[in-house]
């Protein structure tokens, strides 16, 4: 639902100016690299550290989600839906980075 409703159908999927996927992109992978961070330094185990940065890092975006289409109507809806969709696939590559280099790293 979220991707028919972010997709506009005169509007490529990856269409977007580099500002929207910065925008979207840097909040969870900052994040996670603070949080892995901090977490480091503050004294947790390395499982911990990870726990905590997946932690921070997944987000419920179906609120999100939910927010943008009940709160906007036309063209306003699809970009405000937009923006969960491309954090849920940023997440979902940050989250894999993580997960399997600190797995392979034998954290």
């Amino acid at each position: 639902l979220g991707l028919t409703c972010a997709v506009r159908p005169n509007e490529p999927f990856l269409g977007r100016p580099l500002s929207f996927y910065l925008g979207v992109f840097l909040p969870p992978a900052l994040g996670m690299f603070a949080s892995l961070t901090l977490s480091y330094f503050g004294g947790l185990s390395k499982p911990q550290c990870i726990s905590v940065s997946i932690e921070t890092v997944y987000q419920n975006t179906g609120i999100a989600l939910t927010v943008a289409l009940t709160s906007f109507s036309g063209p306003s809806q699809h970009q405000a839906a937009a923006v969960p969709m491309f954090y849920m696939g940023a997440q979902f590559f940050l989250l894999a980075i993580l997960s399997l280099s600190s797995w392979k790293l034998g954290w």
